[in-house]
């Protein structure tokens, strides 16, 4: 009898201290935009575009400033996220149509394996292919739309989803913006770019595809409500690269990586702050890990953000947080060989550096094509008009670049004159070199030891396609490199 109490009373603790714990955790709900650009939101001033549920998640929680992504490039930047490393430290995941290793721990994966119920739907890690072998996919299986997952849900269960739209990513219907109220002739265009009809109407298109996503927010914004969760639920929406327009997307300046941040979680955060802290999408897998009571894996480069979103404070909150490093590799197979066009660099307040590793090469793709550029009315506007006018703005997009680039954003805040040759700017861009090789030996990038061309080596879902297993560890492919690229360093200026 004595017995029979005891184990009664020991199921009970275990009852109650499971739901305790599931009650404490929050939900996760992140929301991924496909192609959208700091600043293109009403939240942050833009008058041409609407984005009211990406403005009520703003105003009920946290809107940043400076948020960027760890690649300006599809797959390795939704590896960024789902790791919490940069996207130099992810091995195949490194490129566009990159495989997804087994190796790389997740958040995903440890949210799952402490409980949560998993949800996705759209896109997810793509494009590119999986090797992991907890699920078909590293953001989990599947679950159908939000709606309906939330409907069928276990309800014993926190829950982690992953919405990824394709909004707005191309093609869009030509015309389409204007034809829904958007007024190309108000558009504030970015400094890049050529102010013409074709490009001023296919930057309303644009703007009325991010008007679709916020729907998408709104949907999921309304289950979460309707059903009774919003409070104890975390919601991040940002987007995984830049707008599809020349000089933007697959690129290191602003438009390619600066990228709206909105997130709420009602029971924790408080609400109607603007934040100037950098962070970077590499910052949120830590983030929901600890928000999920999780240990943090050593593996992840990234920080939580938790202490800075739970804070009252307004501007910058955390001293550390002023600045980001960028990369990318290969985006699609655009060059002779295949070969991609590998950067890095360092943003901070006043300065953009970016170290173009192989200059001899053609930053948008080989001429003709340029295909690293989606292709777009604005892009045929500038095939069409090469030759310089007030500025060349077909140069910026497509034309060979130096080594260096460096950018006074007080100054000039469009990134458009290089200073990094000017002698007035010496200090500044050794001293920001130093910073930058120093990140980049501390995390492993490959082109700090002599090896970057592994980058180039490693196999992608379309070799796997082609009958090329996916079978040799990172070294093995390093190993059997035929030469080493001579790295420059920050004491040869």
């Amino acid at each position: 009898m004595v017995l029979k109490k005891v184990i009664k009373l020991l199921f009970l603790y275990l009852v109650f201290s499971s739901s305790a714990h599931c009650a404490a955790q929050p939900n996760i709900v992140f929301i991924f935009a496909d192609d959208q650009s700091w600043p293109h939101a009403s939240a942050y001033g833009d008058v041409s575009v609407k984005t009211p549920f990406f403005d009520k998640i703003a105003e009920n929680g946290v809107l940043f400033n400076n948020a960027f992504v760890g690649a300006p490039s599809c797959s390795p930047s939704r590896a960024v996220v789902l790791s919490g490393r940069n996207h130099w430290e992810l091995e195949s995941a490194s490129n566009l149509f990159g495989i997804f290793p087994d190796s790389l721990l997740t958040y995903t994966r440890l949210l799952l394996e402490n409980g949560y119920q998993l949800g996705n739907s759209g896109k997810g890690y793509k494009p590119g292919r999986s090797d992991v072998t907890w699920a078909e996919s590293p953001v989990g299986n599947g679950g159908g739309n939000f709606p309906s997952f939330f409907k069928s849900r276990d309800k014993t269960k926190p829950f982690a989803y992953w919405m990824g739209s394709r909004n707005p990513h191309r093609p869009y219907e030509k015309g389409s913006g204007e034809k829904a109220g958007i007024d190309p002739s108000k558009i504030e265009l970015p400094p890049y770019l050529p102010d013409s009809p074709e490009v001023r109407s296919d930057i309303a298109d644009y703007y009325l595809e991010i008007q679709n996503f916020d729907d998408e927010v709104r949907e999921i914004y309304a289950t979460l409500e309707s059903g009774g969760v919003l409070d104890n639920t975390l919601i991040v929406v940002t987007s995984d690269n830049g707008m599809p327009f020349p000089r933007a997307k697959t690129n290191l300046y602003d438009g390619g990586v600066h990228v709206p941040m909105a997130i709420m979680w009602p029971a924790k955060i408080p609400p109607g702050r603007v934040l100037d802290d950098f962070v970077s999408t590499a910052d949120l897998a830590p983030t929901f890990l600890e928000a999920a009571g999780i240990a943090i894996p050593g593996s992840m480069t990234g920080k939580s953000l938790l202490p800075i979103l739970k804070s009252s404070e307004q501007g910058l909150v955390n001293p550390s947080f002023t600045r980001v490093y960028l990369g990318r590799e290969r985006h699609t197979g655009a060059r002779d060989e295949n070969h991609g066009y590998p950067m890095r660099a360092l943003r901070n307040k006043n300065y953009l550096y970016i170290w173009n590793i192989y200059p001899n090469r053609w930053p948008a793709g080989n001429p003709g094509g340029y295909e690293d550029i989606d292709d777009s009315p604005t892009k045929s506007w500038l095939l069409a008009n090469p030759t310089p006018t007030d500025m060349n703005y077909f140069q910026l997009s497509m034309g060979i670049r130096p080594e260096h680039e460096l950018y006074d954003l007080r100054r000039d805040p469009g990134q458009v004159r290089n200073a990094a040759y000017n002698p007035a700017y010496k200090s500044i861009r050794a001293e920001m070199r130093r910073e930058l090789e120093s990140y980049l030996k501390d995390t492993g990038d490959l082109h700090m030891r002599g090896e970057g061309s592994a980058y180039e080596t490693f196999p992608t879902s379309r070799d796997l396609d082609a009958g090329i297993s996916f079978t040799k560890p990172t070294q093995a492919y390093i190993d059997e490199l035929p030469g080493k690229p001579v790295t420059e360093s920050a004491k040869e200026f």
